[in-house]
């Protein structure tokens, strides 16, 4: 009965470490908000080798959204990137999983961890998840 309005899609990219990318989203990523997000993404261009993509505030995600994430993953991963998608929101995590996206990408639900695995791979360390 009580519909929620819709939230538009707000994007803040900072860099927390030299080599890194943090893309904060907050509302909706879906059909309406897709291409501001794909440009966003691709102003980063051959930019930092790491990319954290911050989904806590995404109170939305439709297939669209969905697959602008994946593209922009793939355009990471494509110039020797490392892209990490952190501290999915509850509505991201349903998403991911009855998707299953996250058996494709990279998704940690700390964000520092996140930025942590970023930095490394832009400094050109490999993870160790034996310790």
């Amino acid at each position: 009965m009580s519909e929620a309005l819709s939230q538009p899609l707000s994007i803040d990219i900072s860099f927390p470490v030299e080599g890194v990318a943090l893309v904060e989203l907050v509302g909706e990523l879906e059909v309406v908000s897709v291409d501001e997000f794909s440009v966003r993404m691709a102003d980063l261009g051959s930019g930092p080798l790491g990319v954290v993509i911050d989904l806590a505030g995404i109170s939305f995600i439709d297939s669209s959204g969905i697959n602008a994430l994946v593209q922009a993953i793939k355009a990471v991963e494509a110039r020797d990137g490392t892209a990490v998608v952190a501290s999915p929101s509850t509505v991201a995590q349903r998403v991911f999983a009855i998707t299953r996206l996250a058996e494709i990408v990279s998704v940690e639900p700390d964000r520092g961890v996140a930025i942590a695995i970023a930095t490394a791979a832009a400094r050109g360390e490999t993870r160790d998840d034996t310790d």
